[in-house]
């Protein structure tokens, strides 16, 4: 099996959207929608191939109607977002594996969430990042990791992508042996996210604006809740608990230019650097 991170998403208010909008305009955001996430790693690959190897990282997502499912793994002596991974397996190259794994689908869901949002036809998704072992192969999908992703990913009570506990775990142990952790505040603050029976989960949620600067953020509120479109009180519910995390977060730095002042751009590089 692989070793990375998951993240299961569907898309609020999707029910119905074949009455609304015309299917080839559906299937062509879809379709756009993937090939962003499984193309910006072609494109870095033929900018500075000898920051990314595509025997190292891989990026698949499958659709199933309004279900998304994107996973990443980095296997051992690839490059990570945040540098090489080392060469052996088990225990802490392991844990290397999957933080690195966790970061890049972090920084892959963040510009696909606003991309859904911002073009017609407009998604806002929901969802959870899971971290472990996975299968994504031709139609399998399986794995303890999509498991626990698939179990939590319809739960929140608004547009919210968090992590499960085995991301926070992943992400907490590798953070008591990285001194560098201040891109995470920006690219998934903790926040108490509301789940649908009622109780608060504290986790760190994806920021959706981790590559958008704060003069630009405004119109990624406005198209994100107008996604909500109905009076239904549960509609409205989610559309009250996101904008409440939304207007949170609206004057978090960017979390590239947190990674820039981490990573300086390497000599030689072309093309953009995280976003």
């Amino acid at each position: 099996m692989k070793l990375g991170a998951v993240a299961i998403l569907d898309a609020l208010g999707f029910k119905g959207i074949w009455k609304r909008e015309q299917p080839e305009l559906v299937i062509g955001k879809l379709r756009r929608l993937r090939d962003r996430i499984v193309g910006d790693i072609a494109r870095a690959q033929q900018t500075f191939p000898a920051m990314l190897s595509a025997e190292k990282v891989t990026r698949q997502a499958a659709f199933l109607s309004d279900s998304l499912v994107v996973a990443v793994s980095v296997e051992p002596g690839g490059i990570g977002a945040l540098g090489p991974i080392p060469l052996a397996v088990g225990g802490f190259p392991d844990l290397v594996r999957q933080d690195h794994s966790l970061r890049d689908l972090l920084l892959t869901l963040a510009p696909l969430i606003d991309v859904a949002a911002t073009a017609a036809p407009c998604f806002a998704y929901r969802g959870v990042i899971a971290c472990g072992e996975f299968e994504f192969e031709d139609v399998f999908v399986l794995g303890e990791a999509i498991d626990e992703a698939a179990a939590l990913a319809s739960t929140a009570d608004g547009a919210f992508v968090w992590l499960a506990p085995s991301a926070n775990e992943v992400h907490g142990q590798f953070a008591e042996l990285n001194p560098y952790s201040r891109p995470w505040d920006a690219l998934a603050p903790v926040y108490d996210v509301p789940m649908k029976e009622g109780r608060l989960v504290r986790t760190r949620v994806l920021n959706p604006f981790a590559d958008r600067e704060p003069s630009t953020r405004g119109a990624l509120v406005d198209a994100l809740l107008a996604t909500f479109g109905t009076d239904n009180e549960d509609v409205q519910r989610k559309r009250r608990n996101t904008e409440v995390f939304l207007r949170t977060f609206m004057a978090q730095r960017p979390a590239g230019e947190l990674f820039k002042e981490l990573l300086p751009r390497p000599p030689g590089w072309k093309g953009k650097w995280f976003f």
